[in-house]
């Protein structure tokens, strides 16, 4: 009989099982990053991972490499999470993703994707063999570093270019364009209070997702929260015009489309009801009481806009701007412009309230009320016939023959809306439209228009953020 002890051996797993830092903290490591680290000290290709990866997980995740951040949203992502903790052994490689949302959040939520990113200048120019990159870089909507306070940078300093997704950490810190080094001391700005406290929900959705736990919110705990906003809502009584369509908005997409929340969607959710995020995520069905509705100011923000929803106000404000500079005899009623651009009026006038309250008060004395709406449905008519033929080059004098025997107008009238709608299809043409968008970028443009709502601090109802 063998006496001897029986050998163990060693619990060896196919890729070294690094651990991934930060957790716990809102500095936690992303998986990206991590993946990137063990790449590095592998040797390992992107595409030799990625075929692995495809074949270990019967084809759901793509067998092409994708610079994409891996953020556990999605079927594939925690296929793809839970291969590399087999690989590893490292059980908490989840907790450097949105794991934790994987059943609310949808895929496309407000995050960066292969052709942008941002980060931390300070971060990169002192980086060295313990320095990673964290999860909360990954979200659009925060722009403050966690360890450093400055402001977040999503372009290089030198050429303006935006920089790609790469898997090689020394290529990521300087530009992909012209090879300027994308470390330096960095800047603190100062931003709307609105986008502080947007930081600081970003941070806390960091805080929820990076403590360990064995599985993700439910999203029947989502749709409880969702359906205590509504029984509120009923109870309260006539909603003003905003809060209506939010709720309305967000309820019909999740019960009928049964679409997913993006990050900005549950910002709104929380302004709304004046919870902060980690009210709504550890406990949605208190989070959706009695609070709803406090008659706080600034309510008409809501819902906040996307980036380039904010970008279409800019694009009509300097249309806008541009028409009346060029003093036309006639003036279409505002919601010419809100209906051309497809933005929301409450924004507008909030962004440049002066502008809006010039052209509206101009709008009411040109012309008795009683012949306004006629005047408007001409105006919209030679506009409709302009656009479709932009080649045309018939001025004002032909349009005018026709426009006289519409609604009866005479010819005066008839000269103003034929003069009025030539200069307003040079400010609607494409080309004028494209050089207005190039002066504010998508990323810049909501920036931009928090800082306006901040000029009238009152207005934006502070106390809102306040409690949250």
């Amino acid at each position: 009989m063998d006496s001897r002890r029986p050998f163990n051996l060693p619990n060896w797993t196919v890729l070294p099982p690094l651990a991934l830092k930060g957790i716990g903290t809102v500095l936690v490591e992303s998986l990206h990053s991590y993946v990137r680290r063990m790449m590095e000290i592998t040797g390992i290709s992107g595409l030799d991972l990625a075929s692995y990866l495809h074949d270990q997980t019967g084809g759901l995740v793509s067998a092409k490499w994708t610079s994409r951040p891996m953020l556990g949203l999605g079927a594939a992502e925690v296929a793809r999470i839970k291969e590399f903790e087999r690989l590893t052994g490292m059980r908490t490689l989840r907790f450097g993703t949105l794991w934790a949302m994987s059943d609310v959040l949808s895929i496309n939520s407000n995050l960066y994707g292969a052709k942008s990113r941002q980060w931390c200048p300070r971060c990169y120019a002192e980086w060295d063999d313990e320095s990673y990159e964290p999860l909360l870089w990954s979200i659009d909507i925060a722009w403050r570093c966690p360890g450093h306070d400055c402001d977040l940078e999503r372009n290089c300093p030198a050429c303006g270019e935006r920089q790609f997704e790469s898997y090689r950490t020394a290529r990521r810190m300087q530009c992909g364009r012209c090879g300027c080094g994308l470390g330096h001391n960095g800047r603190r700005s100062k931003k709307p209070m609105i986008m502080r406290w947007m930081d600081d929900q970003c941070r806390l959705l960091v805080e929820f997702c990076v403590n360990p736990r064995s599985e993700p919110m439910l999203w029947g705990d989502y749709l409880y929260f969702l359906s205590g906003l509504r029984e509120s809502a009923h109870a309260y009584g006539d909603l003003e015009t905003h809060m209506r369509t939010l709720l309305y908005g967000t309820d019909l997409r999740v019960r009928v489309q049964s679409q997913r929340p993006t990050i900005r969607t549950l910002l709104n959710l929380c302004a709304l009801q004046g919870i902060s995020m980690a009210e709504l995520l550890t406990s949605p069905r208190g989070a959706s009481g009695p609070l709803l509705f406090n008659p706080w100011a600034g309510l008409k923000h809501l819902p906040l806009p996307a980036a380039s929803q904010a970008r279409w106000i800019y694009v009509t404000l300097r249309s806008i701007e541009t028409f009346t500079r060029r003093r036309p005899p006639y003036l279409p009623p505002i919601e010419f412009f809100v209906t051309w651009f497809g933005v929301n009026l409450p924004s507008l006038i909030d962004a440049d309230p002066a502008l809006c309250k010039r052209y509206i008060e101009r709008c009411a004395r040109q012309v008795p009320t009683c012949r306004s709406k006629n005047l408007y449905r001409v105006f919209c008519r030679c506009i409709n016939k302009l656009i479709d033929k932009p080649g045309s080059s018939s001025g004002p004098g032909k349009l005018l023959k026709k426009t006289a025997l519409m609604m009866e107008l005479n010819s005066q009238e008839a000269k103003k809306v034929a003069l009025a709608s030539f200069l307003a299809r040079d400010c609607l043409a494409q080309s004028s439209v494209d050089s207005l968008k190039a002066e504010m970028t998508v990323r810049h443009a909501l920036e931009w228009l928090l800082e306006r709502w901040e000029t009238d601090g009152e207005a934006l109802g502070l106390g809102l953020y306040v409690r949250a």
